[in-house]
C-alpha cells in the first residue's frame, strides 16, 4: 500500500462544478456496462471536452408466469451502487 502525501503532490484541491452534456442517441451497451457519450463544460482529460460516462450493471432474471408450459421471464438490468461502480 502506498503512503503518498496527496496534498503535496496535487496541491490545494478546490471544489468545482462541472456540467455534463450527454447525447441520448449515442448509448452503447455491452454485457455488463453502458457507455454514454457527450461533452463536459470544461476540459477534464488532455485538451478536449469530449467524455464517455460508463456505468456497470448486473442482470436479474425472474420467472413471472408460465403460459402453455413456456416460462415468461422479466429481465432487469440493475446498476451497481457508487463504491461497487468503481471496482467494476
Amino acid at each position: 500500500m502506498c503512503n503518498h502525501d496527496w496534498k503535496n503532490f496535487f496541491g490545494v484541491v478546490e471544489g468545482r462544478k462541472i456540467n455534463l452534456y450527454l447525447k441520448t442517441g449515442q448509448i452503447k451497451k455491452g454485457a455488463f456496462k453502458i457507455a454514454q457519450f457527450g461533452t463536459a463544460s470544461e476540459v477534464l482529460f488532455g485538451n478536449t471536452c469530449n467524455i464517455a460516462v460508463k456505468q456497470a450493471f448486473y442482470t436479474k432474471v425472474k420467472n413471472i408466469a408460465s403460459v402453455n408450459q413456456l416460462d415468461q421471464k422479466a429481465v432487469q438490468e440493475i446498476c451497481y451502487e457508487g463504491p461497487k461502480q468503481m471496482q467494476q
